[in-house]
């Protein structure tokens, strides 16, 4: 029962209606906190950081499940887009003497060089000797990704600890913004800061080939150098997918909350247009590649929903007085989840049944896919966690930028400078009209 109370409290579109129990009420008056709103808001604050605790654990969970569990039969995308690019530039270009990762291994297995032969080579400033001895420098290329993968799973613990954390001090709103900020700089910052250094910072050497020098080995490692980045970018796109939304969310439950304030609104109008472009590069990259109906079609309206909020902007951008308001708001919250739940289906549809390579996207098989189901929760998991957390940390900031606005405005209202600033705005609304 308590779980199921929670769940509806986490996930109501207005905060207004949320019910606070005997028992709530009654320690949160003991506390001095008499406040209708304010006790809607700290327990609505309760809810949706259990809620954060409970996915984010699962997610965290699945990952290391999957990362200790991963068996080499699982293949490596980026390697074998490595093999065919290369090996098609090597078919064109006979001569260009392109090593392939497994003419590595085999050479590497073959021709096994003693000590005295491997001080040689690591000294060599030859580009063909150092793609030769790059078959050990390829296990510390494991190691150091392994490396990447534990800070991304402990940044993945440190949202359900902080959550926790809130969970356990909810009364005390100024300590638990604390352990919701320091949970956001670990969970969002620690990953992208460590995929930003180079791997030369973790004792890999840095191989530096001029194209005039070697082309093909230039090429080759240029290509490997793409690939890597996209599959970080691909790693850290949970964390980007929940940041915006997530502070969308904030916007939309404060304002049902305090319906007078006119910041949230605002801010969820300015934010939406720029994160629609956001999306529009990426729709706009892929469709350099691709340009499958369905694929388009899904990216379109992904990146537009967002701009639903801009044209209705005059719903939000002003304070709400009456039911009829908020029933206005909470169609166009319909219409913008419909337009996204659409464009994500759209893209599943797309995206499910592709291969590249020999390699599913999505598949049962271990051998010849690159997700598996517990991929997909995982991150479906990671998402939600993340960007409710976001709404948190988002609504706590914005009722205290209310806090501020309020306490400027009323100083501001009994001071000389009020009449300067009514007389400005009185001239800006005569040329507006």
């Amino acid at each position: 029962m308590f779980l199921i109370r929670v769940i509806r409290r986490a996930f109501a579109s207005n905060l207004r209606t949320i019910p606070v129990s005997h028992d709530e009420q009654a320690k949160l008056e003991a506390l001095g906190i008499h406040d209708p709103t304010i006790q809607r808001f700290l327990v609505w604050r309760r809810s949706i950081v259990v809620v954060v605790v409970l996915a984010t654990l699962l997610s965290a969970g699945l990952t290391t499940y999957v990362e200790f569990t991963e068996t080499e039969d699982r293949p490596d995308l980026v390697e074998v887009v490595t093999e065919h690019l290369v090996e098609g530039v090597r078919e064109a270009v006979p001569t260009a003497g392109l090593v392939l990762p497994a003419d590595r291994e085999m050479e590497d297995d073959e021709d096994a060089p003693d000590e005295g032969e491997a001080t040689v080579k690591q000294g060599s400033s030859n580009p063909k000797t150092a793609i030769a001895s790059k078959g050990k420098a390829g296990e510390r290329s494991k190691a150091l990704g392994q490396i990447a993968d534990g800070v991304h799973i402990f940044s993945l613990y440190a949202l359900p600890l902080a959550a926790l954390a809130v969970a356990c001090c909810w009364t005390r709103l100024k300590l638990s913004f604390q352990f919701l900020l320091v949970g956001f700089l670990i969970a969002f910052f620690v990953p992208m800061l460590v995929a930003l250094c180079p791997w030369s910072w973790w004792g890999e050497p840095e191989q530096k080939v001029m194209f005039d020098q070697d082309p093909a080995l230039y090429l080759q490692l240029l290509l490997e150098g793409l690939l890597e980045g996209a599959q970080q970018m691909v790693v850290l796109l949970p964390t980007v997918l929940s940041l915006v939304p997530g502070v969308q969310r904030a916007c939309l439950r404060v304002k049902t909350l305090v319906p007078e304030s006119m910041l949230p609104g605002w801010f969820l109008v300015a934010a939406a247009p720029f994160y629609a472009l956001f999306l529009l590069v990426i729709f706009i990259a892929i469709n350099q590649i691709t340009s499958e109906p369905l694929l388009l079609i899904s990216m379109l309206l992904l990146a537009g929903a967002p701009f639903i909020y801009v044209f209705r902007a005059n719903v939000f951008a002003r304070p709400l007085m009456s039911e009829a308001d908020f029933l206005r708001m909470r169609r166009v919250q319909q219409v913008v989840s419909g337009v996204t739940a659409l464009a994500g289906l759209l893209l599943v549809v797309y995206l499910a049944p592709q291969q590249y390579f020999g390699i599913h996207l999505v598949g049962l098989d271990v051998k010849t896919s690159l997700l598996g189901p517990l991929d997909l929760i995982g991150f479906f998991l990671e998402v939600i966690g993340r960007s409710l957390f976001m709404t948190v940390l988002g609504a706590d900031l914005f009722m205290r930028m209310n806090l501020s606005t309020w306490q400027h405005h009323r100083t501001l209202a009994g001071s000389s400078a009020a009449e300067g600033y009514d007389r400005v705005m009185g001239a800006m609304e005569q040329i507006s009209e």
